[in-house]
């Protein structure tokens, strides 16, 4: 009799205690891109909890990515010769980007960003130069004496920059952290500069140790204030180094990203030698004259300085 409820009573206990078992445990899975679902439920308390978490998708390589991203610059423009102070205001851009992942560690970037960027150049000291064994209209030989004073130049350039990298990555847990060395070709698509000053010329014989400064229908002038316009840059390449972290989000993943760019190969319209030299055979300077642009005769003009940007990747 004593076996028989102890029998019973311990039956009780286990059927009490069995639907319990199955609390905390997983019943059903969702795996969508990468966010997880967990379906739980609690007999206890009668409810049945969801709890979605985000768990890195599983890849297989090689992968392609592709995303977009906005972009913004601080950069710099460095004259190989001096005599006038360059500066630049804040560079905006966007595009798209695409990433072929070889392996977990190693993947190839490529894409295109457009860039629109402006700036001035101010003149810090005065101009001048000779231009010498030169011959006029008649035959008599001559030195050309050029000056320029307060000139300034205003300028504005829209470009393509497509960049090519390798991309090394370290992956830790959700997020991964990239290095990535490489160079861009840049396309100057729009690229315009007004320019304004004040400019002398003469020229001095020395058979006759004359000098005429001011005779305007020979081609010398003294004090002629002119305004110039045209295009101010051509195509160029610029290598950079980039660092950046991704990190994931709902739909695909988020990364921000800084690249140093140490200097461009020379990205100024070659001239003839000589600023300001004004019209050929001494010709009469008017309103339609174009002065060469100050970044024509300033040498090689390195672009370099630092890029920030965010973007989405899928």
């Amino acid at each position: 009799m004593r076996t028989k409820y102890i029998n019973a009573f311990l039956l009780i206990v286990a059927l009490a205690v069995v639907p319990y078992l199955g609390y905390g445990q997983t019943i059903a899975t969702d795996s969508i891109k990468n966010q997880h679902t967990e379906v739980t439920s609690n007999p206890l308390a009668g409810t049945v909890k969801k709890t979605k978490r985000i768990v890195p998708k599983e890849i297989k390589y090689p992968h392609l990515y592709w995303g977009f991203t906005g972009n913004y610059g601080i950069m710099d423009l460095t004259p190989e010769k001096a005599g006038f102070d360059y500066s630049t205001k804040g560079s905006m851009g966007g595009g798209l980007y695409f990433e072929l992942r070889v392996t977990k560690w190693l993947g190839i970037e490529t894409g295109g960003n457009y860039w629109v960027m402006k700036g001035d150049i101010t003149q810090s000291a005065d101009y001048a130069t000779s231009i010498e064994g030169l011959v006029d209209s008649e035959g008599d030989e001559y030195n050309s004496l050029i000056s320029a004073v307060k000139v300034s130049k205003s300028w504005s350039t829209s470009l393509i920059e497509i960049p090519f990298a390798l991309k090394f990555q370290l992956p830790v847990g959700n997020w991964t952290f990239y290095l990535k060395p490489g160079a861009s070709y840049n396309m100057v698509t729009g690229a315009t500069y007004n320019q304004d000053g004040i400019f002398s010329r003469s020229g001095y014989y020395s058979e006759n140790n004359i000098t005429f400064e001011n005779l305007p229908s020979h081609g010398f002038y003294e004090a002629k204030h002119q305004k110039s316009s045209g295009s101010a840059f051509t195509n160029f390449i610029n290598p950079f180094v980039g660092f950046g972290i991704i990190f994931p989000a709902a739909s695909g993943n988020l990364f921000m990203e800084a690249k140093y760019y140490p200097g461009s190969l020379s990205m100024a319209k070659s001239g003839n030698g000589t600023l300001f030299e004004g019209p050929e055979n001494l010709g009469v300077i008017d309103r339609k004259y174009q002065f060469e642009s100050v970044t024509e005769e300033s040498g090689k003009i390195t672009l370099s300085g630092l890029s920030f940007s965010m973007g989405f990747r899928f």
